[in-house]
């Protein structure tokens, strides 16, 4: 008894093959690079993390701060002399920086009407 054996005739669509291998994957690198890309990727994470819980409290610090000013006594003395003193800057300087009408209004009514 012959056995015939023919070509195998099975033709292999390399597309079909392929289909699993994504173009974007990553070539293989050595151990000391994935550790490295693995610890940047971790910092990156921490710092997000801490920029977030900044800004979580950010508004409770500014009340907080706020409210600790109110409390301080020095600071209130300090206020009060700053409020009623007489010193300005001149308004050449306050036209430059742009505060020159908040100026005017602090300014008393005598010295308006020259």
């Amino acid at each position: 008894m012959r056995i015939k054996l023919r070509p195998s005739r099975k033709v292999y669509n390399p597309r079909r093959i392929n289909r699993h291998m994504n173009r974007n994957d990553d070539p293989l690198v050595s151990r000391e690079v994935s550790i490295r890309r693995d610890q940047e990727r971790k910092r990156k994470t921490a710092q997000h993390k801490e920029m977030e819980n900044r800004e979580i409290n950010r508004e409770s610090n500014a009340f907080r701060q706020s409210v600790d000013a109110s409390n301080d006594q020095y600071m209130r003395d300090a206020l009060t002399k700053v409020r009623q003193s007489n010193v300005t800057h001149s308004e050449t300087l306050t036209r430059m920086n742009g505060t020159w009408m908040h100026n005017q209004n602090l300014k008393p009514q005598s010295e308006n009407l020259e």
